[in-house]
């Protein structure tokens, strides 16, 4: 797949997972306790509530299409199973790495108020790092789930 298309789409993809990040952290009590184990979406509450909607959809896509970009500069999108591995720990790494510039450039300061100064650098990283895996691995599925189906 054309590389612009690959960052498009994890535009999309990233809004899309922030959108559920929302509801989840606006609904944390009413969450199952699977959901609940995972305080940063609670963390996470603070933060959308002085973003709208839309602005934190945004914020978060065009972080994730810049962080993609990045990741597409040192590693190909896999295009057999061996390389799904590689691909994975390089956009584990990136992602977890783009939070630090963010937190330092003091370009998101809400963010930094809310989710970073709650989880802390070492924290930040892994789930940073995690939140790319999730993006990563949606459209993997995407991508290879259209090519099966077709």
């Amino acid at each position: 797949m054309d590389q612009y298309k690959l960052i498009v789409l994890t535009f999309i993809i990233t809004g899309l997972w922030d959108l559920v990040l929302q509801f989840f952290s606006h609904n944390y009590d009413k969450m199952p306790r699977v959901i609940q184990w995972f305080d940063f979406i609670e963390s996470l509450k603070p933060y959308f509530q002085k973003h709208t909607l839309l602005s934190a959809v945004l914020l978060a896509a065009f972080v994730g299409a810049i962080t993609q970009a990045i990741i597409l500069q040192i590693i190909k999108f896999p295009t057999n199973i061996s390389q799904v591995i590689p691909f994975l720990l390089i956009s584990f790494l990136i992602s977890g790495l783009i939070g630090f510039p963010m937190q330092y450039s003091h370009l998101f300061p809400v963010l930094n108020d809310t989710y970073y100064k709650y989880l802390g650098p070492i924290r930040g990283f892994y789930h940073d790092g995690i939140s790319g895996l999730i993006v990563q691995i949606t459209l993997l599925v995407i991508i290879y789930g259209i090519k099966f189906f077709t």
